[in-house]
């Protein structure tokens, strides 16, 4: 019998709030199995997603994806894609400092370099990037922005300066 796909045994997510997010699931997917996770707002879905994709890491168990284990940076490059729920940046995230994390997952040698030609390779407007990221105008992408650039380290700064 082969190694499962997706494995998890006794994986507990504990936030920093106190709040426990999965509490010791256990489970196995076979290779070519389809399977979903369904249940209610706030049953760990989407933390549990999170750590199979190693965008979050357990606080106690074993999860393994294809014998590996996602926690470790760039062990699922160029083997898993990733499409989030409905591919918008959640309200907490700017955009810089999410590309720049995602490029540190790909392992990518110069992140913010990569971060900053991603951002320039696309023909989207100011409105369209506004709309996608969930501000709805770009009046406010702006705002948003500038927040971010007055908090966001020196570093980022420099990356995505014009």
């Amino acid at each position: 019998m082969s190694a499962p796909a997706i494995e998890l045994v006794d994986v507990v997510k504990r936030f920093d709030s106190g709040v426990i997010a999965v509490d010791r699931v256990t489970m196995a997917v076979a290779p070519g199995e389809c399977f979903g996770l369904i249940g209610p707002n706030g049953a760990g879905k989407t933390t549990t997603f999170s750590m199979l994709c190693g965008f979050l890491h357990p606080t106690a168990g074993r999860l393994r994806v294809l014998n590996v284990d996602p926690s470790r940076p760039g062990a699922l490059q160029r083997v898993v894609g990733v499409l989030p729920q409905d591919a918008a940046l959640p309200p907490w995230a700017r955009v810089g400092e999410l590309l720049v994390y995602w490029a540190r997952l790909s392992s990518l040698p110069r992140p913010e370099h990569a971060a900053r030609a991603a951002l320039e390779t696309t023909d989207a407007s100011v409105d369209d990037v506004a709309y996608a990221c969930g501000f709805g105008t770009a009046a406010n992408l702006r705002k948003h922005f500038r927040r971010a650039v007055r908090t966001t380290p020196t570093a980022y700064r420099r990356a995505f300066a014009g």
